[in-house]
């Protein structure tokens, strides 16, 4: 009975041990959400293989067909599950594409080793490969590409929005279904460099982008210092002796503070968050590596400690800077019109009173007289006038002179006064039945006071 006591005891330590591995420093490591297992490949000769259906570490011996030695092939390459017991093994930069199935890893691509991706943020969906942004040729980019199998090759992905993610590298993203989220990341460009704070939604069904907001200041101080594998999604990370949790779509992040957390040097979790593969390196033997299938809850130390992820974006900011100056462009443009227009625009009915009068006030004697006159008869013959300006002495064509040039004035002054056109002030028009006298006509919508 005192034996069953002490065996009851240590079973917890035991079922823990035997999901610990020894491994190098540098395995290569991935999640499968098809099968709930995850992969480690640490030499040429086999590859492991966890499940976490019947608890248990299976090894699978290794059929290598590579055209590089092994030791380059973990350097550069990174394995993501695209289905039930396959794997494909992208290149850092883009290009070449290995596939471990049936135990036989080897290159399935037609393409070459493109280096035109360092740093992309690489994800599956559909059992398709996928790359966005990264750096090559000198250039920082927000190219899109995937791999199609059957052509063995890599093609543009064709977004449907204008808007989407400007160039950046090491970008962090979650896929949660048929949605990409994409955090931050880096614009190089000469000897500068720009950290980005931008949050994005991808929905892979529709191709479309949409700007969700800024990142929490918090995280982006997290995010600068942060190493990432690539093809690793960040819902759960490791930052020093901090374990977060990002929750995208409540726009939260979680973490939690422990001494325990900076012995982790790579976290991996499960589909349901309930396992993790935890790598811990010993301090005394920096060589090797430990890897330990844990359970989530039975690790977390501290006080949960929750934050917003990230801000909405106001509309201002959502708004180019290309966009914002051709706005101020074509506005300008628009107020020089207008004001030209207006300073050109005749006086219109708009402008003018409702009730034109004619004061006696702006007027001197001889103008008012004049206007009196013309105002009784409605039409008077111009030559009616002539007494007006008449001398002794004074010669017919000075005469008619004095007279039109008297009629010219006072049109102008009463077009002022009135706020009409000049046209329309005492208009002249030729007898029906002698052509050469001239009739002079009042306008009918001025009224005369004292």
């Amino acid at each position: 009975m005192k034996h069953f006591f002490v065996a009851f005891l240590l079973l917890p330590v035991l079922s823990w041990s035997q999901y610990v591995l020894q491994t190098s420093k540098t395995p290569m490591l991935a999640y499968n959400r098809f099968d709930n297992s995850y992969l480690v490949l640490d030499d040429s000769s086999q590859w492991r293989e966890f499940s976490l259906k019947d608890m248990s570490w299976h090894s699978h011996p290794l059929n290598c067909q590579l055209e590089l030695p092994f030791a380059q092939f973990k350097e550069r390459f990174f394995p993501i599950a695209v289905g039930h017991g396959r794997y494909y093994f992208g290149v850092n930069g883009c290009g070449w594409v290995y596939e471990l199935k049936h135990n036989t890893l080897k290159r399935i691509d037609c393409s070459f080793d493109q280096k035109n991706q360092f740093g992309a943020a690489v994800y599956e969906y559909k059992s398709r490969l996928y790359y966005f942004g990264g750096y090559g040729l000198f250039e920082v980019k927000n190219t899109h590409t995937r791999f199609l199998t059957d052509a063995k090759e890599w093609f543009q992905v064709i977004r449907h929005t204008n808007s989407c993610p400007s160039p950046r590298v090491n970008p962090l993203f979650i896929r949660l279904g048929e949605r990409l989220f994409l955090f931050g990341g880096v614009f190089k460009e000469r000897m500068s460099e720009e950290a980005l704070k931008d949050a994005w939604v991808y929905n892979c069904a529709t191709k479309c982008w949409r700007l969700l907001g800024e990142l929490n200041p918090e995280l982006l101080k997290i995010m600068r210092t942060l190493s990432y594998p690539m093809g690793r999604d960040f819902r759960i990370f490791i930052h020093a002796n901090k374990l977060v949790f990002v929750d995208p779509l409540k726009n939260k992040y979680t973490s939690y503070e422990s001494p325990l957390y900076l012995s982790f040097h790579a976290f991996l979790p499960s589909a349901d968050h309930r396992f993790a593969l935890v790598m811990q390196h010993n301090s005394n033997d920096t060589q090797t590596a430990k890897l330990s299938i844990r359970n989530t809850k039975r690790i977390l130390e501290g006080n949960p400690r929750e934050h917003f992820l990230f801000k909405k974006t106001s509309f201002f900011k959502k708004v180019s800077t290309e966009t914002y100056l051709w706005w101020s462009i074509i506005i300008n443009l628009g107020l020089f019109f207008l004001v030209f227009y207006i300073r050109r625009l005749p006086k219109t009915n708009w402008y003018k009173p409702r009730n034109p009068k004619i004061k006696r006030a702006d007027f001197t004697e001889l103008e008012w007289e004049i206007m009196l006159k013309i105002c009784a008869t409605q039409e008077l013959e111009l030559s009616a006038l002539n007494d007006y300006f008449d001398e002794d002495g004074l010669s017919y064509e000075t005469l008619k002179k004095r007279r039109e040039s008297f009629i010219k004035a006072l049109r102008i002054k009463m077009a002022l006064v009135t706020r009409r056109d000049v046209e329309q002030m005492l208009v002249e028009t030729k007898h029906p039945l002698d052509k050469r006298m001239k009739i002079i006509q009042w306008n009918k919508e001025l009224e005369i006071s004292e």
